[in-house]
This record gives C-alpha cells, sequence and structure tokens, in this order.
C-alpha cells in the first residue's frame, strides 16, 4: 500500500506505517516496487478523498488523478478497480475550517480530517464489503513516454471499470439508491 510521503517524514507514525507494510507513495518509490515485481494497492483519491468525504455520498476523487495509470504503463502493470462499501458511513465528518484545511493539504500533502465515530475515533460498527474488478491489461506503444492519449485512454478504461464494478454490486449492499460520484 501506498502511504502519503508526509507520513514517513514523523517519528512512530513512519515505523507504524512500515510495520504495515506501507511504502512511500513518491513516483520513483512506486516505480521501483513495480520494478521489483510487487503489486501496489493505491488510492489515488488520496488526501483529497479524505478531506470531502460525506456519510451517504460514494464519491471518488479520479478526474484529475492520472499519475497511478501512467505508473501503470510505464512499468506494464495491470490496473484493478476495487470499490470498498461503507467506508464513507464509518464516521460523520465535519466542514469546520474546511478552507483552511484544504489550503494545508494543498500546499503539504497532507490531510487533517475532522470527524467522528461510534466512541470519539473508533468507527461505527458497519459492514465493509470489498469488491475486486477484472484486471484491466493496459498498454502503450513505448513504455518510458506513454502519450497523453494513452493515458487518458487508460484512466477513462479504469473510472468505467469502476463504474461499473460500484453499479454490479451497489444493491447487494444495501446502497441501490447511491450513485458513484467521479
Amino acid at each position: 500500500t501506498l502511504a502519503a510521503s508526509v507520513l514517513f517524514r514523523i517519528p512512530f507514525v513512519r515505523e507504524l506505517c512500515l510495520w504495515t507494510r506501507c511504502i512511500d507513495a513518491s513516483r520513483k518509490i512506486a516505480a521501483r516496487a513495480l520494478k521489483h515485481g510487487h503489486s501496489l494497492m493505491v488510492i489515488p483519491g488520496g488526501e483529497m478523498e479524505q478531506i470531502r468525504t460525506k456519510p451517504g455520498v460514494e464519491e471518488v476523487c479520479l478526474s484529475t488523478r492520472q499519475g497511478f495509470v501512467k505508473l501503470a504503463l510505464q512499468n506494464g502493470a495491470a490496473l484493478v478497480p476495487c470499490y470498498a462499501f461503507g467506508c464513507v458511513d464509518l464516521y460523520d465528518t465535519y466542514s469546520l475550517f474546511f478552507g483552511l484545511r484544504e489550503k494545508l493539504r494543498k500546499k503539504f500533502g497532507v490531510c487533517i480530517p475532522l470527524y467522528s465515530g461510534s466512541i470519539g475515533v473508533l468507527p461505527k460498527r458497519l459492514p465493509l464489503d470489498l469488491v475486486i474488478g477484472e484486471p484491466l491489461e493496459v498498454a502503450c506503444a513505448n513504455r518510458e513516454a506513454p502519450t497523453n492519449e494513452e493515458i487518458a485512454a487508460a484512466h477513462a478504461a479504469y473510472v468505467d471499470a469502476l463504474r461499473a464494478l460500484f453499479d454490479a454490486h451497489k444493491a447487494e449492499f444495501g446502497y441501490g439508491e447511491r450513485a458513484l460520484v467521479v
């Protein structure tokens, strides 16, 4: 799993990340892991998704996030769409100081979410259901330099596959009335 680079600069948090087998989300380290044959779990929405999460709203921040697609193209890695139903309902989130927190997120790449669960920071007791789609084998003419068109096409295919995965399973897990916002 890729984790925000800033987490590796904080004592104890760095050790916690490494203990849970997370690696720095920088492009260089992610590319090295792929070159060594490792699979990566990437949450492309990252801190933007964390700060914008609202209970009852299934939103993923993918429209401006294409770096993970470019990394996959450059390394011949498949993209596997996944969705975790129930995540957005685990906590109540608050918009207090949103503007200031958004500025900090943009400047430092770290999210400061304001939330509460069932008891303080403990999540509500709700089921989480993870669905995993079929791997998308993406390719480009030149691995060293995928074109913007190749990146955009692979990104569009990923978004379409994620939407289809969400729509195929939402009723099964009790989210039939919700739509996936990208």
